[in-house]
């Protein structure tokens, strides 16, 4: 039990540390913003929920939520618009229940279009019926896989904006091509980084605890080699 507890632990302080690095590199700006951008932490961040499990991905987003709101007074805008689409994400990859894989996306639909300004954008949807397709299709493609959880973090984040701010549904429908690249690009680095993660496991340790241990290891065999140098 204590085990497991220090296991998620450093799982958390990792991949934490990644999400940071990884969210100074800016993507685009987020719909209806000029202020807030996409960074890297959208691409990297689904992932943790496939390495690091759902316990993982929903302390980790908890704490960091209540600790910038506490300690930071940053308010919720930056949770609603960036860590709730990026945990439903990496909760895709975490989870194979359909309240992640299907309910969601069909929620989100609902909530746009029985919403005036979203009902007048409803082709916007259209994107969001893609995760219930690759739901039924089944594919073992990493990249669909990648593809449907980019657009159910983006049919969470618009939901959220669409009643956070008072936004028109002329800039919806004007986004839609853009939205179709930015998630294409999503998509894509979230492939390439699980491929370049897996093979890593060839030469690496394949979790954080492991990486650890396998520092520790080497420490403990300098320390030995030192000992053993000094002796003679």
């Amino acid at each position: 039990m204590i085990h497991r507890h220090y296991s998620l632990l450093l799982k958390m302080l990792f991949f934490n540390i990644v999400l940071v690095l990884v969210s100074l590199v800016k993507v685009n700006f987020i719909l209806g913003s000029f202020h807030t951008f996409f960074s890297a932490s959208q691409i990297v961040g689904p992932l943790v929920g496939f390495y690091g499990g759902l316990s993982c991905i929903t302390v980790l987003y908890v704490l960091k939520d209540v600790a910038k709101v506490i300690f930071f007074g940053t308010g919720l805008f930056s949770p609603l618009t960036l860590h709730i689409p990026t945990f439903f994400s990496a909760a895709y990859w975490a989870s194979s229940s359909v309240i992640f894989r299907l309910v969601v996306p069909l929620m989100c639909i609902v909530l746009f279009l029985i919403h005036p300004v979203g009902n007048q954008a409803a082709f916007y949807t259209l994107y969001w019926l893609l995760p219930l397709v690759i739901y039924f299709v089944s594919p073992r493609s990493i990249f669909l896989h990648a593809l449907a959880s980019t657009f159910i973090a983006h049919a969470v984040g618009s939901v959220i904006w669409l009643y956070w701010l008072p936004l028109k549904s002329e800039l919806f429908l004007a986004l839609m091509p853009v939205v179709l690249v930015e998630r294409l690009l999503f998509a894509s680095g979230m492939t390439l980084t699980y491929y370049v993660i897996e093979y890593a496991k060839w030469f690496r340790p394949s979790t954080p605890v492991q990486l650890i241990k396998f520092v520790q290891g080497r420490s403990r065999l300098r320390m030995k080699l030192r000992r053993a140098r000094q002796g003679d």
